[in-house]
């Protein structure tokens, strides 16, 4: 059970007696400004008992010979080019005039006091936990990068799965895409405030214009032999 309080937008998630009861006045009182993500009732599941050694040696098992697919070219990282090796993120930072320094992550503290590096990329959530705040006091949300998280599944064993069994699981990842957009926008709001009582300087960058400019050479090196893929995520906007 997932429940959302519009006005705070952080879950209630503390107490299971009080979702449950939130849940009640939820439904009870649509023309509340509660909002519902979904409710989910979850079935019984009846234990399932192990069989013993001895049962399962005595049980007759009858395995379909099954036909091993043809196997598939494997791409390992030998086999690129140099050019599809290339870390693009260095190009981008020295469009920007600056250099890029390769300090392993459990030493950034360490480098930001001696003085190393000047500052560093990260998302909101890593800046507070790890504490980068101490010493690069000052934070900047220009929204450079999309981060995207997948789930995958290969087509073998999705083949193998009923209708039903698919439909869990188109279903289970809809739901859990929308939930995830909530609970890291609640947790990156909260971040932030916790930031800023901590006398971090914040800065929002609401005009992207210069930014675009300044990589727009990049961007094309970059997407030119995939001009189709890069329209088309363009056009999600």
């Amino acid at each position: 059970v997932v429940v959302s309080d519009k006005q705070e937008r952080e879950f209630v998630s503390d107490n299971l007696d009080e979702i449950n009861k939130r849940v009640q006045e939820i439904l009870n009182a649509r023309e509340k400004d509660d909002e519902v993500i979904e409710v989910i009732t979850a079935p019984k599941i009846e234990p399932v008992e192990e069989a013993t050694n001895e049962e399962i040696i005595q049980e007759d098992v009858v395995e379909e010979a099954v036909t091993p697919e043809p196997e598939e070219e494997v791409i390992t990282f030998a086999d690129l080019t140099e050019e599809e090796k290339k870390n693009y993120f260095e190009d981008l930072i020295k469009v920007f005039d600056a250099s890029s320094v390769k300090v392993p992550f459990t030493e950034v503290n360490t480098a930001l006091e001696r003085g190393i590096i000047d500052g560093g990329e990260q998302p909101i959530l890593n800046y507070l936990s790890n504490e980068f705040y101490r010493r690069a006091p000052y934070l900047i949300l220009d929204a450079h990068v999309l981060a995207l998280s997948e789930i995958v599944i290969s087509d073998n064993v999705w083949q193998q799965m009923s209708e039903e069994q698919k439909r869990v699981i188109v279903r289970a990842a809809d739901y859990i895409q929308r939930v995830n957009k909530v609970t890291i926008r609640s947790a990156e709001e909260k971040a932030l405030r916790t930031l800023k009582e901590k006398g971090v300087e914040v800065t929002e960058i609401t005009d992207m214009s210069p930014w675009k400019d300044k990589c727009s050479e990049l961007v094309f090196k970059i997407t030119k032999a995939y001009s189709e893929l890069y329209n088309k995520i363009q056009e999600l906007k």
